[in-house]
């Protein structure tokens, strides 16, 4: 009323930056939680800088200039803390670094890995920050290449991204298949805050016995770096601390010359409540698989694919059902779709409180990309009970987007027998 709209829309803004519908993701378990602030003294802070902005329209008087420092200063600390250096996205990533002056004899040892991980930043400020990005701690074998980067100024209102890399030949390997980074954000020399870069990869062995595909993993030997576990739920319905599904899943990997050979095991205290159509349809709310229990496969052998559309993509349902397409037939959709026939051979089991997917895929259903060592990769789930969908991989808002695959290295017959012989 007393046209300082400005004003009243810059605590308004400040206070929720979305809400209603603006607050919806990609699908119906993507929600925007961080639209509201939550602590309720800020909001102590909005009503007096409300009530004295009133006080200032109604009553006109020149202010002194002590009056005017309070008001900015009262200004700066509000914005100070209602707004943040926001984390929209944290992709990881691992590759072979290309070595090309490497002769034959180099090439069959185990290959130099480069990680990099990509920070998607926000400056929610309305002024410029300085801001330094670091990795804090290495894991042990790993080197630096380029663990500190540092924007000077951040403009406002502005989303940049920073790039993190290291180095190792013997990556670190862990039972779930994920190697966590902690990446300090430092603002304006002072305020630091710490974020946590999962870095998906995994090493596939050799059988050293043919696996018989017949829904049991009693043939399947124990290898460490294998293994893919703590499936994070996707969007953040239901997220509650590091955003573990309920319902776990581990995956397993191995390969040899013909076949890449995948294990899912998928953990389910409901087991007679399994839901499963006995057609080869999927059907998809939003970008969501859903309605069936089933896991799902994306594979991108090479590495190189820049869409979903570039994607192999397997469904197995719950009842040993199978759906192999070249791109992802979901809906709305993310490009085209093709039939693949991977020849796959599929077993499912039932046991008590899990219920299992064996896999063997003949590696020549991918053409000349089957021959490849490095692969993108990430396993999902749709659990009808709790509509839990889950990744191994982390993916942040749906699962067939490339940059959000995991990194799986194919190990060859020369590199087992060197690295059993190292060992």
């Amino acid at each position: 009323q007393r046209q300082r709209m400005g004003v009243a829309m810059a605590v308004v803004n400040a206070m929720v930056r979305y809400a209603g519908r603006q607050a919806t993701g990609d699908h119906y378990l993507d929600v925007r939680l961080g639209g509201w602030i939550k602590q309720g003294p800020l909001w102590r802070v909005a009503r007096q800088i409300l009530a004295r902005e009133v006080v200032s329209a109604i009553h006109p008087e020149v202010l002194s200039e002590h009056q005017v420092l309070s008001e900015r200063l009262a200004w700066r600390n509000f914005d100070e803390k209602v707004h943040t250096i926001t984390v929209e996205k944290v992709r990881c990533e691992v590759r072979p670094v290309k070595n090309v002056s490497a002769t034959e004899e180099t090439q069959e040892l185990p290959p130099r890995l480069r990680a990099t991980v990509i920070l998607d930043l926000y400056n929610e400020y309305s002024r410029n920050v300085d801001l330094t990005a670091k990795i804090d701690k290495l894991p042990a074998g790993w080197q630096a290449i380029q663990t500190v980067q540092t924007l000077a100024p951040m403009l406002p209102a502005r989303r940049q991204t920073l790039v993190l890399t290291a180095e190792t030949v013997n990556p670190p390997l862990s039972s779930h298949g994920k190697m966590p980074l902690p990446i300090s954000l430092i603002r304006d020399l002072t305020h630091r805050k710490v974020v946590t870069a999962p870095v998906a990869f995994l090493r596939s062995s050799r059988p050293s016995e043919p696996i018989c595909i017949d829904g049991q993993l009693d043939d399947w030997p124990m290898r460490l770096g294998n293994t893919a576990g703590s499936f994070t739920l996707i969007g953040q319905r239901g997220r509650v601390g590091d955003g573990l599904a309920h319902r776990q899943t581990l995956a397993f990997v191995l390969n040899d010359d013909e076949n890449l050979y995948i294990a899912i095991r998928c953990n389910e205290p409901q087991i007679d409540s399994l839901m499963a159509r006995a057609d080869n349809q999927v059907r998809y709310a939003q970008l969501m698989a859903c309605g069936e229990d089933l896991v799902e496969i994306l594979l991108d052998p090479g590495g190189k694919a820049q869409k979903a559309s570039q994607l192999y993509h397997i469904v197995v349902k719950a009842n040993g059902v199978l759906l192999a397409e070249r791109g992802v037939g979901c809906q709305p959709p993310l490009g085209t779709v093709q039939p693949w026939s991977a020849a796959a051979s599929v077993a499912v089991s039932r046991q008590k409180d899990v219920w299992i997917v064996e896999l063997a895929i003949p590696r020549s259903a991918f053409g000349s990309a089957g021959k490849e060592s490095f692969w993108g990769i990430n396993f999902t789930r749709f659990a009808t009970q709790q509509s839990e969908a889950s990744s191994w991989s982390g993916a942040p808002r749906y699962f067939y987007d490339p940059a959000s695959l995991g990194t799986l290295l194919l190990t060859p017959r020369t590199l087992q027998e060197s690295v059993l012989h190292v060992r």
